[in-house]
């Protein structure tokens, strides 16, 4: 798997938001891309449906866009196996 999704990077000020599970505004947070190649877990937020949760190797990363959305992305990812 190797999917590209916007990470959101809050800035200090904001901190509290992310902890909390806030939604955040885009004068709280940063966003990058940044890829990944495997995902753990996807979760809602519920206070917002334009962001979610992503976990890999027990970091979470904040996604600027709807879980259906990641969702989505990663399911259309073709499974590859390796017989080496």
């Amino acid at each position: 798997m190797r999917i590209i999704l916007p990470v959101i990077y809050c800035k200090e000020s904001s901190v509290y938001k992310m902890d909390a599970n806030l939604p955040l505004d885009a004068e709280d947070c940063i966003i990058k891309s940044a890829i990944f190649y495997r995902v753990d877990l996807l979760e809602r937020l519920s206070d917002t449906d334009n962001q979610c949760v992503l976990v890999v190797s027990g970091n979470e990363y904040r996604i600027n866009l709807p879980i259906e959305t990641v969702d989505e992305i990663i399911q259309s990812q073709e499974t590859f196996i390796s017989f080496n």
